[in-house]
């Protein structure tokens, strides 16, 4: 059978489309990339850096099994991490189930 979509390279755009059709069974998806595994800006962090690119930008669903607020709140860690950077929400919008 041939795939409904292909992604070459793996960089932020493809990682989101991967995520955003992971849900969907009836889609055929292949990504391909020449590099073995998957490293984010390569030798382009400094000592000490901070990467200024908010978690809410996720390219996915804050609710998807990919993203970043959904691997808190699964851990039980989401209130502990917003609280430490300074933000606060209410549960209910953190642990409401996906549509």
């Amino acid at each position: 059978m041939p795939d409904d979509l292909i992604g070459i390279g793996v960089g932020p755009a493809n990682l989101s489309l991967a995520a955003q059709t992971d849900p969907l069974p009836e889609l055929r998806t292949l990504f391909l990339d020449d590099k073995p595994g998957f490293r984010w800006h390569p030798g382009q962090m400094l000592a000490d850096s901070q990467l200024t690119v908010t978690y809410f930008r996720a390219l996915v669903d804050p609710r998807s099994t990919f993203s970043f607020l959904n691997f808190l709140v699964q851990k039980g860690s989401a209130f502990r991490f917003l609280e430490a950077n300074g933000l606060s929400f209410p549960g209910e919008l953190l642990l409401a189930p996906p549509r």
